[in-house]
């Protein structure tokens, strides 16, 4: 990073902050000259693996899914960022990017590596996430699950080759806290269960590699731990992983003060992180499951353990459990908001498992279901059944993922499911502190319509001063149809080394939100830092209660932002969704601020789709005039025929649609991170806005018509 960035990345930081930082540096050059000794080992250290039996837990379907993936990985298969690697073998080179075959250093001393260097470290995401050891907590449930050696066997020659290749200090891989927080879970999380195989303790606790690493990263994490404005996520992770591994292996002097203060920081920072209504605060979509997990994972250790810190824990697991439940669409899928770098912080199933319907699923084990939770049967057919409510009396079902039928093996007689404080009575479809409106018609299958799902943001531009992982997409709009997304958040694609790609996919221009003067509401001042911040206000909301047959014909929610403020304008968007002819319309103004604008600003209009979604531009459109109108199809989600909707776009822009385009970065779509595919994007231009002037757009959601009709 250059000089600039790290004056602005100061300017981010309280005086507190930054002594804590210059304390930081100086510890990290003493530790370059003269590494601290190890942590002592007790005399007699024992370990409380508290092992569980999840088989009569796990539905054979989702047991059978576990094995094939495990066998897969003995082969060298596994799936990372949505890519087969094939390279997954026990002797893995950890060092090597699969991505652009750069090798990151392996013996420099890591605390001077420059992990955002792509020239010198490769892809770092790539780089780090086999070192979660991830992939080994799914073979150890598949030993968990079937018995069978092959599993603990492979896990053990990794790992020892692992701790061999990795000593304290030396590499890449002892460069970031949440790394070292996610591997604690890893290795905890194997050796519980692995707790029916014989050499489990040969591999831990009477294994003097895995005794000076377990201690290492723990004296990394108390001395060197995030903190200040870069206490997002990351220090949770980093605490939930101190918490669980030293309450499983005590083994040090140390132990009891490390899960001590790692329990008080988790329940500092997961209520500090979580909004009254449940969302998390970091407004990253992806990031409030990542949070979730790894609060679900330190809640299940507390109970095993009976640690006085599950009752703290349990109320923002509990809301945010609420929150997943009142977000979600009929396929059980969040909004897309925010980075999202396709992150697990607890995985015992293969990846490309239903991530969120285990979550909705889990939640009734953790807290009393809500009469309006989202329900198996609102479930598109292709996507995993999730587990009812069980009755008080009668014994859970079987899970229809490994992670919820583990968190059943661990809970059952342990924890009485409770109810979250301040739930809402029925299911809320307005986030006011999150800045979220949910606008939504139900499906009618009699008239073969689909559910109709939107989601505006209105919120905080991120968390903390950095606001790492937020987009500049205020007033930006997602719209799905029975699952689909047609209305579409681009997502994120990368993190490090393709700056460009970077800064486009968070900008204004890339989600579906308007844009003044080519420029972004917020100002990105860095790969995870932000400046200049616009602020939303909800100006008005109507009609967002709960669905049923009181439900009233339209549900109305309008905002504004001041980001533009600087170039003499503000940005209006009132959202209209009309039940009876299921339409969303968008109406956005610009009203001068001050004297207005001093000059004339161009104004870009946004309606990026979904990779599914094919658009055709209706007759007469094109060439030197701007498209009315617009029709849109795309596979219909675990149902026959095509969706189908038609969009009236506004005559007071020239409109244009791209799809894929390297040249002006626009067009793509994200599914996953690393990955970016081309998905048609519609434009509306016009080179000098008007102050006071409306644009409409209006999307009519269609009957869906037989395939290839």
């Amino acid at each position: 990073m250059d000089a600039t960035w790290y004056l602005k990345r100061l300017a981010s930081m309280s005086p507190t902050e930054v002594v804590h930082r210059t304390e930081d540096a100086a510890r990290r050059r003493l530790w370059r000259s003269r590494p601290p000794a190890p942590p002592t080992v007790r005399d007699r250290p024992t370990v409380v693996v508290n092992p569980i039996d999840p088989g009569p837990m796990v539905a054979p379907q989702a047991r059978d899914r576990l094995l094939v993936a495990a066998d897969e990985l003995l082969a060298g298969r596994w799936s990372q960022f949505g890519r087969l690697r094939t390279d997954m073998t026990a002797d893995l080179d950890y060092f090597a990017d699969a991505v652009n075959g750069v090798r990151a250093p392996d013996d420099a001393f890591s605390l001077t590596i420059d992990h955002r260097d792509e020239a010198a470290v490769g892809n770092i995401k790539s780089v780090w996430e086999p070192a979660r050891h991830q992939h080994l907590t799914v073979l150890a449930a598949a030993y968990a699950l079937s018995g069978d050696d092959r599993y603990p066997e492979r896990i053990e020659a990794e790992l020892q080759h692992y701790w061999r290749t990795n000593p304290f200090l030396s590499g890449i891989h002892w460069t970031s806290g949440i790394e070292l927080g996610i591997r604690l879970i890893s290795w905890t999380w194997i050796r519980r269960l692995l707790d029916g195989w014989s050499g489990a303790p040969a591999l831990f606790e009477d294994n003097p590699s895995f005794v000076d690493q377990l201690g290492r990263h723990h004296q990394w994490l108390a001395s060197l731990g995030s903190h200040g404005s870069s206490a997002n996520n990351h220090v949770i992770a980093e605490a939930a992983g101190q918490f669980v591994a030293s309450s499983t292996f005590p083994l040090f002097r140390e132990s009891g003060a490390w899960q001590a203060e790692a329990a008080d920081e988790l329940a500092r920072e997961l209520a500090a992180q979580t909004f009254p209504e449940g969302l998390n605060r970091e407004l990253a979509s992806d990031y409030h499951g990542f949070v979730l997990e790894l609060g679900l994972v330190a809640l299940v250790e507390a109970v095993l353990l009976d640690h006085p810190v599950r009752q703290s824990l349990l109320d923002p697991i509990g809301r945010a459990f609420d929150a997943l439940h009142a977000v979600v669409d009929v396929a059980g899928q969040p909004h897309r908001q925010g980075d999202s770098d396709d992150a697990n912080g607890w995985l015992v199933d293969p990846v490309t498992y239903h991530r969120w319907g285990s979550l909705l699923a889990t939640a009734a084990l953790v807290v009393e279901p809500a009469p309006w939770w989202h329900r198996p049967a609102e479930s598109a057919p292709d996507a995993p059944a999730l587990a009812p409510a069980p009755a008080r009396t009668a014994p859970a079902p079987a899970a229809a993922d490994v992670r919820t039928g583990i968190v059943a093996a661990c809970l059952a007689g342990r924890h009485e499911p409770t109810r979250p404080n301040g739930r809402p009575l029925t299911r809320p479809a307005l986030f006011p502190n999150a800045g979220l409106s949910l606008l939504r018609a139900p499906g009618d299958a009699d008239a073969d319509l689909d559910e109709l799902w939107c989601v505006f943001d209105h919120g905080p531009h991120g968390y903390l001063s950095t606001a790492a992982h937020a987009h500049a997409d205020a007033l930006a709009v997602e719209i799905r149809s029975g699952g689909v997304e047609v209305v579409a958040d681009p997502g994120t694609y990368c993190y490090h080394g393709e700056r460009a790609w970077r800064d486009h996919f968070r900008s204004t221009a890339a989600h579906a939100t308007i844009a003044v003067d080519d420029r972004d509401q917020s100002d990105i001042a860095g790969p995870f830092l932000w400046t200049r911040k616009a602020e939303a206000t909800l100006e008005e909301h109507q009609g967002l209660t709960a669905l049923g047959p009181d439900s009233p014909p339209v549900a109305v929610s309008a905002a504004s932002h001041d980001g533009y403020e600087p170039l003499g304008l503000t940005h209006h968007r009132r959202v209209t969704l009309r039940r009876h002819d299921r339409s969303v319309t968008l109406v956005d103004r610009l009203e001068a601020v001050g004297d207005g604008p001093g000059r004339p600003l161009s104004v870009q209009l946004t309606l990026p789709l979904g990779p599914g979604v094919e658009i055709e531009l209706e007759p007469g459109a094109g060439g030197d005039s701007p498209a009315p109108a617009a029709t849109l199809r795309w596979k219909r989600r675990g149902g026959e025929g095509a969706g189908r909707a038609s969009v009236t776009l506004d005559p007071g822009l020239a409109w244009d649609v791209l799809c894929g385009s390297e040249s002006q970065r626009a067009g793509w779509s994200s599914p996953h991170f690393g990955t970016r595919v081309p998905a048609a994007v519609i434009v509306g231009r016009t080179p000098a806005a008007r102050p006071g002037a409306a644009y409409t757009t209006v999307i009519t959601f269609l009957p869906s018509s037989p395939e290839g009709s």
